[in-house]
């Protein structure tokens, strides 16, 4: 799938979200302080629910779901090719109480970690 199955979030925090016109870059700061960076050049939504400093219990990659379902068919909307949305996935960071605070809908393709 994408390469953000190869790392581990869990026991991390967020400790920085930036956004600008060129990429989202999140930093998650891990239990032994290293920090993991992941880069999204290609994001469509972003919805955090106070997320900084909370303790990642897991992530979810995810390929079907309301929100990302509801993007897909507002992109539709707006004239998109099915080929500008195919490849769109729906994150979800959740803490350790199963609270979820950061979601992201972003292109499959466009996400690198550093």
């Amino acid at each position: 799938m994408i390469i953000m199955e190869k790392y581990s979030f869990e026991e991390g925090r967020i400790s920085r979200i930036v956004a600008d016109e060129s990429a989202l870059t999140i930093t998650i700061k891990q239990w032994n302080n290293k920090e993991l960076i992941l880069i999204v050049n290609d994001y469509m939504r972003v919805y955090d629910y106070n997320c900084i400093g909370r303790e990642i219990s897991e992530y979810k990659i995810l390929v079907d779901s309301t929100l990302l379902e509801e993007e897909k068919k507002e992109m539709k909307l707006m004239g998109y090719s099915e080929k500008e949305y195919i490849n769109l996935i729906h994150l979800q960071f959740l803490s350790y109480d199963e609270l979820l605070f950061l979601d992201l809908i972003a292109n499959k393709d466009s996400i690198a970690i550093i």
